[in-house]
């Protein structure tokens, strides 16, 4: 589907497109491994994180990228601030992401594990499904309108805390320790014909050889975030258009051929 954007903080039209076929590679690459990745199905079907099907950020703000990261409302053709999904308003969407504007739903990305699960568990949990849905539904909308209340409309010196990128990348890497260690001490049950004990041990052993790893990835993992999440716009790139419909340049140290590059 075709968007015209226009930033709803700088009214701005240039912007970058994150979706599976996004107008970046690495974005791209992200995209797919959220979609392929089976890991990621339990953070849908048990933490209920959703993440929109396209992400729109302005490359003219100069903010850093989660203040110019907007999704799109197809039902009322409005861009809503990303910061609506995060802080304590990140988890438990099982049934959706909803605009707070007209209460429609924003399309999502799927994860193609937790497709196969949901499509082969269909018969079983589809009257479930209609039944919590109708009486979650109108919760769901509410919640996401006192999330923008809360994050968007009071002074920012009460809602925005400075990022601990360390200890983000510290938790990640805790939890894939775990979890991983978890699988391959699963596995042991295969060949160990002990008790408990010896299960512990080694789930303990593979603990404390999981870290070696994921230790440092956590590490490398909080830089990335931080270099990301820290990047600013170019306000050169902040262009507008008269009422004629030209490209009018609202910063006047734009020089022509820098402006044809751009447009």
């Amino acid at each position: 589907m075709l968007v015209d954007f226009e930033c709803p903080k700088c009214k701005g039209h240039i912007c970058e497109i994150w979706a599976l076929n996004g107008s970046n590679l690495g974005i791209k690459l992200m995209y797919w491994h959220m979609f392929l990745n089976p890991g990621l199905a339990v953070n849908e079907l048990l933490l209920g994180q959703r993440f929109p099907s396209r992400l729109y950020v302005c490359k003219a703000c100069e903010l850093p990228l989660a203040d110019r990261t907007f999704v799109h409302c197809p039902e009322c053709d409005s861009f809503l601030d990303g910061r609506l999904w995060s802080y304590g308003n990140a988890f438990g969407h099982w049934l959706g992401l909803f605009c707070p504007t007209c209460g429609g739903e924003i399309p999502c990305l799927r994860n193609l594990t937790t497709a196969a699960i949901l499509a082969v568990s269909a018969p079983i949990l589809w009257l479930p499904q209609k039944l919590c849905k109708d009486r979650l539904l109108p919760s769901q909308k509410l919640r996401i309108a006192r999330a923008q209340d809360k994050y968007l409309t009071t002074p920012d010196i009460k809602q925005r805390k400075p990022v601990n990128y360390w200890r983000m990348g510290l938790l990640w890497g805790l939890s894939m320790d775990v979890i991983f260690s978890f699988f391959l001490g699963a596995r042991s049950i295969n060949w160990i014909h002990g008790g408990w004990t010896e299960l512990f041990v080694i789930y303990g052993f593979l603990l404390l050889k999981g870290l070696l790893i994921w230790l440092p990835a956590g590490a490398v993992f909080a830089v990335t975030c931080k270099l990301m999440m820290d990047r600013k716009g170019d306000v050169n790139l902040h262009l507008t258009y008269d009422a004629d419909g030209q490209v009018v340049p609202l910063k006047c140290d734009i020089d022509d051929e820098a402006q044809d590059g751009k447009v």
